[in-house]
């Protein structure tokens, strides 16, 4: 599993890092730094399968993108647009988030991942990815699919060009 972004109490890492006690034979992978890290450390001790990686290189992400089981987004607060899962999700990773804000959208619209509102279904999310390789695939199908039908550059430009051409159409028409 992995874990991508700002190590933030807001963020929710304290509340997923205790799952990892019932679950050895899963290792958590948490790439990011931040005020709550001291803390986040001290949740993780004698976790031999929970590993601070600390500030990652932008380029070196991918490759910890396509290693992982699942994208960990346990965030607390209500994210606008949040980058981590949609770029789990352009890599083929599924994703595992709490049900809140545009995280709740960005899973149900995709079909990438799986929701959840207590720790208890967060741990049965992940033994449920751990147990299914087919699960696996299809959340990740899925993900990859609406990652490149929604929110690639090229959809992103096409949409924007869109919008300069009715903007420059509609000024026409006003003169």
């Amino acid at each position: 599993f992995l874990f991508v972004g700002r190590l933030e109490r807001l963020k929710g890492l304290q509340d997923v890092i205790p799952l990892f006690r019932d679950l050895p034979q899963a290792r958590l992978r948490i790439a990011g730094s931040g005020t709550f890290e001291p803390e986040l450390r001290r949740c993780a001790e004698g976790l031999p399968n929970v590993e601070f990686l600390g500030e990652v290189h932008p380029s070196r992400i991918r490759d910890l993108y396509r290693g992982a089981l699942a994208v960990l987004v346990p965030s607390l607060c209500y994210e606008v647009f949040p980058l981590a899962p949609v770029e789990a999700m352009a890599h083929g990773v599924p994703v595992i988030a709490r049900r809140i804000g545009a995280l709740t959208e960005v899973v149900e619209q995709s079909g990438g991942g799986l929701l959840f509102d207590t720790a208890e279904q967060c741990r049965a999310a992940m033994r449920a990815l751990l147990d299914s390789p087919d699960l696996r695939r299809e959340l990740a199908a899925s993900g990859r699919y609406t990652a490149a039908r929604e929110w690639s550059e090229a959809v992103h430009m096409e949409r924007y060009l869109e919008l300069v051409r009715h903007l420059l159409e509609s000024r026409s028409v006003v003169r």
